[in-house]
């Protein structure tokens, strides 16, 4: 039972900065790009690119399920954003 609470904890951690830095890169790149979602798709091929060449013993699925999880919240957050207080 400590296993999977210590294994929560470390994924939820790991989902947590990975949103963090999804935020980050998403707006930055919509600062170059007309749309979210292009900045979407290039921060998540980037990221997505990086995680799988700093931890090439994972595997490919958690990294695109790593990818795909964080940058669908940060995409639904800088959309709640956007709705909220406009351009």
């Amino acid at each position: 039972m400590v296993e999977f609470l210590v294994t929560l904890l470390v994924v939820l951690m790991l989902l947590a900065g990975c949103t963090l830095v999804a935020i980050i890169a998403t707006t930055a790149f919509g600062r170059m790009l007309p749309r979210l979602e292009q900045a979407l798709g290039l921060s998540m091929l980037l990221m997505g690119v990086l995680l799988y060449l700093v931890f090439p013993g994972t595997g490919a699925l958690y990294v695109v399920g790593l990818v795909a999880l964080s940058h669908a919240i940060a995409g639904g957050l800088i959309w709640y954003r956007k709705k909220v207080f406009g351009r």
